[in-house]
């Protein structure tokens, strides 16, 4: 349990100090448009993050179930919220604890954790690249998502294929087969791989992908609400594509929890879309405070009362 407890300080400090930072810095600048929100919104937004992440905690089953293990909903559901408390980590990969619950709490391996969330940070950047192309071409949304679907799923089975061919004729040299027969380390990547495989098959990876993008336009629809708070209008596609850009922009950082660049990202889309710097600024941080600061409590409350998952770790 020690292990565990100083990376999700890290977390909370973290969080803690970044969200001082940004009421200081723009208290100034966007305390007229958030104090103009009624209380009512701020306690109306709580559900966003939390279907959000009811829809994510649904697909986590779904991939689990899909391995073929037979893990209670309410245990996966619990799994998977307890996994939020280190939401922040670079690209989510703190989320990866959930590999640990799984092998401590039902003694399944930690490849299969470890696996599905890969599988769901693909599944996440797919959605997020068909949904981006929605809301770029909204008018052709049908034929374009349909095509880069299918295309996107051809090419990523025809890889794995090509990387099963390279691994097999590798295999064939003594050498390397000596290396794969005895490196415990190379066993194991080469087992979270087939997780990973297994799960961009069509199926799965179309489940994975869909489910994300419901998720993704989720939040889209409470960042359109939260501009409209402001009395600016956006459409749902240009939401979509803020929203989305925001995520992208915090993956490819790998700062913790996207900081800084995923705001940066969703401010400066907001503003080519015509917002001013204020609302931009106002906007993208209640966003990001629902959507990063709102889900870490609920990950945290999560795990303070599974009594079970602490014990176990």
């Amino acid at each position: 349990m020690n292990k565990n407890i100083k990376p999700l300080k890290l977390i909370i400090l973290l969080i803690i100090v970044y969200t001082f930072i940004v009421l200081v810095s723009g208290v100034v600048e966007i305390q007229q448009f958030i104090s103009e929100i009624p209380l009512s919104f701020y306690l109306v937004s709580l559900s966003f993050p939390l279907f959000s992440h009811l829809i994510l905690s649904i697909r986590w089953h779904i991939l689990v179930r899909y391995l073929g293990i037979n893990i209670p909903f309410y245990e996966n559901i619990k799994i998977y919220f307890s996994g939020l408390a280190l939401i922040a980590a670079p690209a989510r990969a703190g989320e990866a604890v959930r590999s640990l619950w799984l092998f401590n709490k039902f003694k399944i391996p930690l490849k299969i954790g470890i696996g599905i969330t890969l599988a769901e940070r693909i599944g996440d950047l797919l959605s997020a690249v068909l949904i981006i192309m929605w809301s770029l071409y909204s008018n052709i949304a049908y034929p374009i998502l349909a095509s880069a679907g299918l295309l996107i799923l051809y090419y990523l089975t025809k890889y794995f294929r090509l990387f099963n061919r390279v691994s097999c004729n590798l295999k064939k040299i003594k050498s390397i087969n000596y290396i794969f027969a005895n490196s415990s380390l190379s066993k194991k990547v080469y087992s979270i791989y087939s997780t990973v495989k297994d799960l961009t098959k069509p199926i799965p990876c179309f489940l994975s992908t869909f489910i994300c993008g419901v998720s993704w336009i989720i939040e889209s629809i409470f960042l359109c609400l939260t501009f409209q708070q402001f009395g600016f209008y956006l459409d749902l596609g240009q939401s979509v594509l803020i929203r989305t850009g925001m995520g992208l922009g915090g993956v490819i950082s790998f700062l913790p929890g996207g900081l800084i660049a995923s705001e940066v990202t969703g401010i400066a889309i907001a503003i080519s879309l015509g917002v001013s710097r204020a609302e931009a600024v106002s906007a993208t941080l209640l966003v990001r405070f629902y959507t990063l600061f709102i889900p870490f409590l609920f990950g945290l409350m999560t795990y303070s009362f599974s009594r079970d998952l602490r014990d176990k770790s």
